[in-house]
């Protein structure tokens, strides 16, 4: 039985995206994109994403760690879609594989 893979210990290596496996050394022919250090832009950025761990780190170690892929980009939002190297400036990430929450159960009134 293999055993199972090992993350790099560089978190910046993989996608900070849930459901998301994209790495760079799985996929090296992808583009990956830091968080930004513009603290609007950033937390939107990590609103998007809407992991609950990211919300508590400052600015500066979300920028360092945290990475997303080429994925989680509209092709509009690329300044050469073809390449998918570079975003625009006012990029959005908005693609992400997140289930809805379920719906909260709530008791039903007893037939009158």
């Amino acid at each position: 039985m293999a055993a199972p893979a090992k993350r790099p210990s560089n978190p910046g290596e993989w996608c900070s995206a849930i459901n998301c496996t994209n790495n760079r050394s799985k996929n090296p022919w992808m583009s990956f994109f830091r968080f930004l250090k513009d603290p609007e832009r950033c937390k939107k950025r990590v609103i998007n994403v809407r992991r609950d761990d990211l919300h508590s780190k400052p600015i500066e170690k979300l920028c360092k760690n945290n990475v997303l892929c080429a994925d989680h980009f509209e092709m509009s939002q690329f300044m050469n879609p073809a390449l998918r190297n570079k975003l625009l400036r006012c990029a959005v990430s908005n693609l992400f594989d997140i289930p809805n929450k379920p719906p909260l159960a709530t008791p039903r009134r007893p037939p009158p």
